[in-house]
């Protein structure tokens, strides 16, 4: 059994990390809930907590906690993106917009942010905007086979198959082992 003292934000960050990998996001936001009780003033504890809570489908927990950190930092990007993850699951596209935007407005480079607002596009049919907010995206991660393969399956319908293969070959080389890119 995994035994982590939750007062060290550091162990109970990494531990966390692990579970997720392993599929134990039950274990992981337990772990977490006891991080932040230990470490109440901890935002980053908080934002993951928030985003295993979406992860679970616990949108009004994670997004009270998600406000909770804004109110706490008011410039905190990754609340806002856990807000805007939420509002898209709720399909609230014009709050998620103002989420990413205020995002991408403190931290240029976030692709998380030009990803939700890439989503957003395609929600409104405008494949346009979409595929240049996932290129900002996949420019600002290019490391991130998922970025990629968002650029590259919005290509693929624009009938680009030149080029979505290219995004496909760039996503297979960093995760050769996984089957969903060959």
């Amino acid at each position: 059994a995994l035994r982590v003292r939750a007062d060290f934000e550091p162990a109970v960050q990494n531990a966390v990390m692990l579970l997720r990998e392993m599929r134990q996001i039950s274990k992981a936001r337990t772990l977490l809930e006891q991080g932040v009780r230990a470490n109440p003033k901890s935002l980053r504890l908080k934002n993951l907590l928030a985003s295993i809570m979406i992860a679970q489908g616990r949108l009004k927990r994670a997004e009270k906690m998600s406000l909770s950190v804004l109110r706490q930092a008011e410039k905190n990007v990754e609340a806002m993106l856990n807000l805007g993850t939420i509002y898209y699951r709720q399909k609230k596209f014009e709050l998620v917009s103002f989420a990413a935007n205020n995002a991408i407005k403190i931290d240029p480079k976030n692709s998380r942010a030009y990803t939700l607002l890439g989503f957003v596009h395609l929600q409104n049919d405008d494949r346009r905007k979409a595929l240049h907010a996932f290129r900002q995206a996949a420019d600002n991660a290019p490391h991130s086979p998922f970025v990629l393969l968002n650029v590259s399956g919005l290509l693929r319908t624009q009938g680009d198959a030149q080029s979505a293969l290219q995004y496909i070959e760039q996503a297979a080389k960093m995760r050769p082992q996984n089957a969903d890119i060959r």
